[in-house]
């Protein structure tokens, strides 16, 4: 079956096996043996676009009984999810069955073979991936998806030993996906790589300071992403801006009280931030004098000697700090 050419792939009534063509596809060229992967995959991606969601024992029944869905929207899912060329599903190039933003999401989501899991090359990786110059590269991208998809696997479905080693790296590499998709824009996938992460360092953050600083940063991320999200729908997503303000209120309560060292570039993003999205909703004069305020402690973290930027998390600079500022006395109507 591994070498059947993909147009012999008919069911006996002489009409294209469509069920077959996914189970090849699935299997021989994306490498993914159990179904219970791809079925994962596909139902994150049906909650974002409002489809239903489906068991393994329907994508069996699917692939062996060629049960492939009639309805384009949802045979667009598949086809999308496993990258297979829409002419083998007899589909058209275009998906004018999804949004142009469903669409874009259900691509960066989802990864071609996932990589074999090596703990010790994955690590230093972590860096290249906060670049956002790099993460625009498509070879790049993709290989942070996929390796954030194998360290899935992994603590889900790996040894004892590999779960322990694999779940921190997994907590740092959905942050860094999360980040990397809201750069590119993708905000809902974004926001679902983040609030795993704030799930998995949650459960452990009481007793361990690396998950308790990477739930800090899991929770600037997300705020960012609400803002940014706010941005870009032209500020009528209300909900979205307060949730962004909530995230950054809470970030810099916990960076107050932290009880280990947060980074100074954490430290300031959080109130450079924190200080702009509140901006935007200044009631009055006083309002918008406290969102400067913590810009400019910002800033003066920026300024400090000591001040130095973590190779795990977004680089901040004297320009952020006056772009922040600037945006906010506009948005405060200070200018």
């Amino acid at each position: 079956m591994a070498h059947e050419p993909l147009h012999l792939l008919t069911a006996s009534n002489g009409e294209p096996d469509y069920g077959q063509m996914i189970r090849f596809w699935r299997k021989h060229v994306l490498g993914w043996k159990n179904a219970g992967i791809v079925v994962d995959l596909y139902n994150e991606q049906a909650r974002f676009v409002g489809e239903q969601e489906i068991s393994v024992r329907w994508w069996q029944r699917m692939e062996h009984n060629n049960l492939v869905p009639t309805d384009q929207r949802r045979r667009r899912l598949i086809q999308v999810l496993l990258h297979i060329p829409p002419a083998y599903l007899a589909m058209t190039a275009l998906a004018p069955f999804l949004s142009a933003e469903d669409a874009g999401t259900l691509f960066v989501a989802l990864p071609h073979r996932s990589p074999d899991l090596d703990l010790h090359t994955l690590k230093p990786r972590l860096a290249t991936f906060w670049r956002s110059r790099e993460t625009k590269k498509p070879a790049v991208f993709a290989e942070l998806i996929s390796s954030t998809a194998a360290l899935e696997q992994a603590v889900l479905y790996g040894t004892a030993p590999q779960r322990a080693h694999a779940t921190l790296l997994l907590c740092q590499y959905l942050i860094a996906a999360g980040n990397a998709c809201r750069y590119q824009g993708h905000m809902n996938i974004a926001l679902a790589y983040i609030e795993k992460a704030l799930t998995l360092a949650h459960e452990r953050k009481p007793d361990d300071d690396q998950y308790a600083l990477l739930f800090l940063k899991a929770l600037y991320i997300r705020g960012f992403t609400h803002f940014n999200r706010w941005t870009n729908a032209g500020q009528d997503r209300e909900a979205d801006l307060v949730d962004a303000i909530a995230d950054f209120d809470e970030a810099a309560t916990l960076m107050h009280q932290a009880s280990y060292a947060v980074p100074s570039a954490i430290c300031a993003a959080i109130l450079a931030d924190g200080g702009r999205a509140c901006s935007y909703r200044a009631q009055d004069r006083a309002d918008t004098l406290a969102a400067l305020k913590s810009i400019d402690q910002a800033g003066n973290q920026v300024s400090a000697s000591t001040f130095s930027n973590d190779s795990q998390f977004l680089r901040v600079d004297t320009e952020w700090f006056h772009i922040d500022k600037a945006e906010a006395l506009i948005a405060g109507g200070m200018h």
